[in-house]
């Protein structure tokens, strides 16, 4: 419970300080009205964290059989005792605090000075340090990676709060999903048909970007990307 109170106050922090800059520049911070222009790309926004979190651990610890450091029964005893505490925690304060600082304050801040690309690393390689073990750092460099990109394509920050939220609504659903894995599933190849699944997922990842990359093309075209304002 310390540990969830300490995190919680760094989280306010981060939020505290990217709202503080943009306030103090009269940015728009959500940007709504951009958001609303594009509400069909909320089921793929909805469905790609979920595809890519399974197929991820799918591979690091069904495939490559990597060894989690994590104590997943204790981490799972801890989320039973508190868990309207760690669900307010885990989908809603740490998605709507890093999406603010790293996204909507850090990428966009630096992209404008310094451009795109090193806006991404700046703000990237922070948030996925953050996660602590390495297989973690690796996946939030990937899902990092997808709200940078959901950030830019939308030209609004809440469709990355919603697909971050979404990837931490996992480890509330996974015991529903696998009963052993408390904070992770994923398949374990024990017939043909898991084989079948593995790929399908993987098409579906495929479609679901494409489709969100269409559908975010007219914001690109017709609206000012946040991170190409001038300051």
């Amino acid at each position: 419970m310390e540990g969830l109170i300490v995190t919680s106050i760094f989280y306010f922090l981060l939020a505290w300080i990217a709202i503080a800059e943009l306030n103090k520049r009269k940015e728009d911070i959500l940007n709504i009205t951009a958001f609303k222009e594009q509400k069909k790309t909320l089921p793929f926004i909805a469905l790609i964290p979920f595809l890519f979190s399974i197929l991820f651990y799918t591979i690091v610890f069904g495939i490559l059989d990597v060894k989690s450091n994590r104590n997943d029964g204790e981490m799972g005893e801890l989320f039973q005792e508190n868990t309207i505490l760690y669900f307010l925690f885990l989908c809603i304060m740490a998605p709507i605090a890093e999406e603010l600082f790293f996204r909507r304050f850090l990428f966009a801040r630096i992209s404008k000075k310094r451009g795109l690309v090193i806006g991404y690393l700046v703000s990237l390689f922070p948030f996925a340090l953050i996660h602590i073990s390495p297989p973690n750092i690796i996946h939030a460099l990937f899902l990092g990676s997808f709200f940078t990109y959901l950030f830019y394509r939308t030209n609004s920050i809440i469709p990355a709060i919603i697909a971050h939220a979404i990837n931490n609504l996992i480890p509330i659903f996974a015991p529903m999903l696998k009963e052993k894995i408390v904070f992770i599933y994923f398949f374990e190849f024990d017939s043909p048909w898991r084989y079948i699944e593995f790929i399908l997922a993987i098409i579906l990842l495929i479609f679901s970007v494409r489709k969100i990359h269409q559908l975010t093309r007219k914001v690109q075209e017709d609206n000012a990307v946040v991170v190409s304002d001038s300051s």
